[in-house]
Parts: C-alpha cells; sequence; structure tokens
C-alpha cells in the first residue's frame, strides 16, 4: 500500500523562548486528535513564512519536503 502525503505539524512557540518540546507537544496532540489524524513528526518553528499583506505561504512550506521525494507539487 501506497500512502500519500504524511500528516506533519508545523508549531510556531508562543511566547518564542517557551520551552515546549516535542514529545510535550505530541502528547498534547494524541490526547485532542482521533487515530486516523495521528502525526508523523511536529516541527517546533519560531515563525511561519508570510506574504507582505500577512497570508501563509504554503507553498514556500511544502517544497523542502517534496524535494526529498524528487517530486513537485502544483
Amino acid at each position: 500500500m501506497a500512502w500519500g502525503e504524511t500528516p506533519l505539524a508545523l508549531v510556531v512557540k508562543t511566547p518564542p523562548e517557551s520551552t515546549l518540546t516535542q514529545p510535550e507537544f505530541l502528547q498534547w496532540a494524541y490526547a485532542h486528535l482521533g487515530k486516523l489524524q495521528r502525526l508523523s513528526a511536529p516541527e517546533l518553528r519560531d515563525e511561519l513564512p508570510r506574504s507582505a499583506i500577512g497570508k501563509l505561504l504554503k507553498r514556500e512550506l511544502r517544497e523542502p519536503y517534496w524535494q526529498q521525494q524528487g517530486k513537485h507539487i502544483a
């Protein structure tokens, strides 16, 4: 069986000096998500890429993961 995209959480810590760790986040997330919504891994980031008007740039978020697969998403 071949899977498509794998759920990944991109987490921005607020405030940035928060001491949240990946295992702590996963513990919290699994308490709030169903079994089919389990995450492959969380990534803790300082910020997410945004346009000049504040719109989230999803293409820039996806690009590094698709490059690893040798594919390109439209």
